[in-house]
This record gives structure tokens, sequence and C-alpha cells, in this order.
């Protein structure tokens, strides 16, 4: 009796890309969100549900955008709310 994959078994899969998550993407597989990055083929993470996936990307975006600056705490906070709030209203659009 064969175990595991057949063999040329491909995973069906639905990737995600918004504007407002460049350059992060995520790819939807059977019962996981994959990161990935543009120009890299390597996962940056996985996650079981899209809330816990998009806000990995958040963080992520805020570092690329900001990343050498000097910020203050309520700035850092301030960027980070609206990074947020960009990917919330790419949902609601």
């Amino acid at each position: 009796m064969a175990k595991g994959k057949q063999k040329g078994f491909k995973k069906k899969q639905i990737e995600i890309r918004d504007d407002s998550m460049t350059p992060f993407y995520l790819i939807k597989e059977d019962r996981q969100y994959v990161k990935m990055i543009e120009g890299n083929n390597l996962p940056q993470g996985y996650f079981v549900n899209l809330a816990s996936a998009l806000t990995s990307i958040s963080k992520d975006v805020h570092l690329e955008q900001d990343a050498g600056l000097s910020l203050s705490l309520r700035k850092f906070i301030e960027r980070s709310e609206e990074i947020n709030s960009q990917i919330i209203n790419a949902i609601n659009a």
C-alpha cells in the first residue's frame, strides 16, 4: 500500500496580493497561509488564520518602510496604526 502523496501531486493554492502588503503576499493552501516576499521563494512564515498572517505582514511592512529611521514611541505607534489601517481598508474596499 502506497503512503504519502501521489507522484505529480500539486497542492491547490491561491495567491493573495494587494498593494497595501507590498513587497509581501500570501499563499492560501489547504490548512494554512504562507507569508512570502517578492523575489524570494523561501516562506517567511506559516499561519493558521488570515488575521495572524495579516498582523505579521503589517509589522514587516512597517519595518520595510521605516527601516533606518529614528522614531518617537508616539510616531512608531502612529505609523503602525496607519499601516494596519491601510491593510484593513484594502479588505473593506
